[in-house]
């Protein structure tokens, strides 16, 4: 399944997966712990290195699956101030004992979703960086397995009992939001906090936010180049994960490898919200979308998916059940640029 997603996205690296046995014996960890603590992907010197690690996947109380990406970074100081530079990433899967294999893959699939991310830069809103990662679970539905269709994973994927639900809910949970400037996603869905305990929240962040890239992707659609003349749904989905080309209005532009980082971001303290119109991720969206700012983006999103049945958001895009098959990505290879240090 991360091999369907390189297909597709590139190679990005030097990246590491990790797969940790279920409360296995402690002496099945031991070769595992030798390549995760060897200096390419931790801190060769951590003498903690590996013991979280082994403790989680030991632990028999565990009944969920624990996924995530981990970077190595270093500090530099560049002329703007300190940033950080990721040198490596290693993918850690923690499975439960009913996460079959269909559900790895489309975890497999979502973790390399944000490997690209790292590689991409940028201080990207977190709904785009999550949302981005769902929405890839559906793009490959067929890969996966998990799912009949693409509108059968729009109706039943994610942790929140179907992307379409969780969109919904977010919607309901956040009414207040409705209908201000930025509306849900603007005010809720582009920051995330450490401490934050609202658990709602990841409904905007992945539901809403997938919702959001799929109706960006179907704008990109109608708008890239004037009606008539933009590109088909399934290349708009290509464009936005892999396409460099950033010219506005474009019938190619992408958004992930067009953001261009805000050269004032405070890297120690700054979040995705910080960025203003016309600079890094929000001027990517407008371009990759045909829209003049993240601000009118966010308002006919907002009025459209307040108004969408269930039916309308499955079938967010036409192409629906055929996007995979048409996929003619160019072939991706790159290391990690400087990144920001998101909170």
């Amino acid at each position: 399944a991360t091999q369907d997603a390189v297909n597709f996205m590139g190679a990005y690296g030097p990246t590491g997966i990790f797969l940790w046995e279920y409360n296995g014996p402690e002496d099945n960890y031991n070769d595992l712990l030798s390549s995760y603590c060897d200096g390419r992907f931790q801190d060769r010197q951590n003498p903690q290195c590996g013991v979280f690690e082994k403790e989680n996947a030991m632990r028999s109380d565990r009944t969920w699956g624990d996924y995530y990406v981990q970077r190595k970074s270093s500090c530099y100081c560049q002329d703007l101030g300190s940033q950080l530079a990721v040198e490596s990433v290693a993918l850690n899967f923690f499975p439960s004992p009913t996460d079959d294999a269909t559900y790895l893959k489309a975890r497999a699939i979502n973790e390399y979703t944000h490997v690209m991310q790292r590689a991409a830069g940028g201080s990207p809103a977190t709904w785009l960086l999550e949302g981005s990662a769902l929405a890839m679970e559906c793009i490959m539905w067929e890969k996966i397995g998990r799912f009949a269709s693409f509108s059968k994973c729009m109706q039943q994927g994610g942790d929140h009992g179907g992307i379409i639900t969780g969109a919904m809910e977010a919607l309901s949970t956040y009414s207040a939001q409705t209908g201000s400037p930025g509306g849900v996603l603007g005010s809720i869905g582009e920051d995330q906090f450490c401490d934050e305990q609202d658990g709602f929240k990841g409904r905007v962040y992945n539901d809403l936010g997938a919702l959001a890239v799929f109706y960006a992707i179907q704008k990109a659609s109608a708008n890239g180049g004037g009606p008539g003349v933009g590109p088909t749904e399934a290349e708009a989905v290509t464009n936005f994960f892999t396409s460099t080309i950033s010219f506005s209005g474009s019938v190619g532009a992408g958004f992930w490898l067009n953001i261009e980082p805000w050269a004032e971001m405070n890297y120690e303290t700054g979040y995705p919200s910080d960025v203003p119109e016309g600079s890094g991720w929000r001027k990517a969206l407008s371009d990759f979308t045909g829209y003049s700012d993240t601000q009118a983006f966010y308002s006919a999103f907002e009025e459209w998916a307040l108004s969408a049945t269930a039916t309308d958001m499955a079938n967010v895009i036409a192409a629906t059940d055929s996007i995979y098959p048409s996929f003619q990505a160019p072939s991706l290879s790159s290391g990690f640029p400087f990144q920001p240090k998101l909170p």
